[in-house]
């Protein structure tokens, strides 16, 4: 059984949505950019292994962090799929991005970035 504040929470979680349907039908704009715009969209990605990325690349600033790095900070742990996984999560989302760099010889290497 639900407790009063939890049905509370889901009401204005549901009015808020169908707010978001109205503006977006209405302005041509995303339904997440209505929920960013008035702080309500959630950071996290529900993912954990996408989530801890998207810390350390805010955390990394402006240098942001190679693939290399990112398997270091699961100290090797997680496979290259997982995080490649987690990081095209970021990239769909428009939490991260990704810029190659060609001027290496050899096999391009990228840097990920926090948006």
């Amino acid at each position: 059984m639900q407790t009063a504040p939890t049905r509370e929470r889901q009401a204005v979680g549901a009015r808020e949505l169908a707010l978001a349907a109205h503006w977006t039908l209405f302005n041509g704009g995303d339904t997440l950019q209505y929920f960013r715009e008035r702080g309500l969209a959630e950071e996290a990605t529900g993912d954990a292994v996408a989530d801890q990325i998207l810390e350390a690349l805010g955390a990394a600033g402006p240098n942001g962090m190679s693939r290399t790095d990112i398997s270091h900070l699961f100290k090797r742990h997680k496979s290259a799929e997982h995080i490649g996984r987690a990081l095209s999560l970021l990239l769909k989302t428009g939490r991260a991005k990704r810029k190659q760099d060609t001027g290496t010889a050899g096999r391009r290497s990228e840097r990920w970035f926090a948006m």
